[in-house]
């Protein structure tokens, strides 16, 4: 019922706003708040992420609840293609004040599990941008192999399937 769903919600932001609490389980309680996929909710971790409320002063929660946020803010959309732009502007670091790297490493995971090959380029770059070094090459041939099993594949249980029967290709 919404008195559960409202009460719930009370709880939670509790959590998140008591100062004794450790800081994970701040950021833990910020991420079930946008698993809620709810706009009222969005306003809420946007004024979280901005200290706003004034429950931040270590800047501790910030980057969960900005992840949160755009979580939310594509999850509630329903259109794939809508979700896809959404995605996609989380890539951009021209807005880097309010679209952290987190978000950025988020928004390019989603991207290559949904297998979205047109914005390789984009991802890669977006990738490349955060992590220049070997452990971006290593995330860059994860993402093009996810595509690749995910295009290969008339559905993505058969592409899950296949992907569980190949070698690693990261082993040494």
């Amino acid at each position: 019922s919404s008195d559960t769903r409202s009460t719930a919600i009370q709880k939670i932001k509790a959590l998140v706003e008591s100062r004794e609490q450790n800081a994970f389980v701040r950021a833990y309680a910020l991420e079930k708040l946008g698993d809620l996929n709810s706009e009222e909710l969005e306003n809420y971790l946007m004024d979280v992420a901005a200290n706003k409320l004034g429950i931040d002063e270590k800047r501790e929660l910030r980057w969960p609840a900005y992840l949160a946020y755009w979580k939310s803010r594509v999850n509630r959309e329903n259109d794939p293609d809508k979700q896809i732009n959404l995605l996609t502007i989380s890539l951009n670091d021209r807005f880097e004040d309010l679209i952290p790297s987190n978000v950025q490493t988020w928004a390019a995971n989603e991207l290559c599990d949904r297998g979205i090959k047109t914005l390789l380029p984009l991802i890669i770059k977006s990738i490349k941008d955060r992590d220049p070094f070997e452990s971006g090459d290593e995330e860059v041939r994860l993402c093009k192999m996810k595509i690749d099993v995910l295009l290969s594949f008339p559905t993505r249980c058969e592409a899950l399937s296949a992907a569980l029967e190949m070698e690693d290709p990261f082993e040494d």
